[in-house]
């Protein structure tokens, strides 16, 4: 039987620190033991953004991207949206998916 933990909104009162902390240890144990971890998070900063290995971008129920967090930039620019260097990715994407 196959270990999947699953989190929901697991920043919430927590500072960005504890936030990357948790995240990252949620990593390391998920990398260690070869399980998987399935987070839902409401913008994270860029720095805990790339901590996933994938990531899955949902707007109104529908997929807008699934794959490397690492390659989700470079995919909506290549579909004619670039994100501004001032802006994260996961807030210029929930812009992008409420225009």
């Amino acid at each position: 039987m196959s270990f999947v933990a699953l989190m929901d909104a697991i920043s919430t009162g927590l500072d960005s620190a504890a936030t990357y902390d948790t995240i990252r240890t949620q990593r390391s144990i998920a990398h260690t033991l070869n399980k998987m971890v399935v987070s839902a998070l409401l913008r994270p900063s860029p720095k805990i953004f790339f901590l996933f290995d994938n990531a899955m971008i949902l707007n109104a129920g529908e997929l807008m991207y699934h794959g490397p967090s690492s390659k989700v930039e470079k995919h909506f620019e290549s579909l004619g949206f670039k994100c501004p260097s001032e802006r994260g990715p996961a807030d210029y994407l929930l812009d992008l998916g409420t225009r």
